[in-house]
């Protein structure tokens, strides 16, 4: 099955003042992969981004950052992706798009590695799949 297809998978992104914290404690943003029209919306908007700057900017950002933004852990609030940018500040949000970019063009080979792990394993370490501390795990 296609892993955008697949409601098994997830892609957990944790930024990088929060990776040293304990699995169970680190805040983390959850997301199903992109499709290629998913893709596409994506890369619009930071396009129209790179066109802008001030508050429109940041708008386009964060519109970009909610893009298969399916739950976040660990963040003291309910779910509600229309509220990430009243918990991330700009650099985060900054941070989670580089992330975002780089994960979202898994494949696969990516998909199958034996390492993945729930997103709400709070009893393994999850091995990072990159240096950003990211992972494509099962959905819980």
């Amino acid at each position: 099955m296609p892993i955008c297809l697949d409601p098994e998978q997830t892609i957990r992104v944790v930024l990088e003042h929060d990776a040293a914290l304990p699995l169970a404690e680190q805040p983390a943003l959850i997301y199903k992969a992109m499709t290629g029209r998913q893709w596409r919306q994506f890369q619009a908007l930071l396009d129209r981004a790179s066109q802008v700057s001030g508050i429109e900017q940041l708008d386009l950002y964060y519109e970009a950052a909610r893009v298969n933004l399916c739950d976040w852990l660990n963040m003291n609030r309910p779910f509600k992706p229309e509220e990430l940018d009243d918990i991330l500040s700009p650099g985060e949000c900054e941070e989670l798009l580089l992330k975002t970019m780089r994960v979202m063009r898994v494949g696969p080979e990516i998909k199958k590695k034996s390492d993945l792990q729930p997103a709400s394993d709070t009893v393994k370490s999850v091995e990072p799949v990159s240096p950003v501390n990211v992972s494509i795990a099962p959905q819980a």
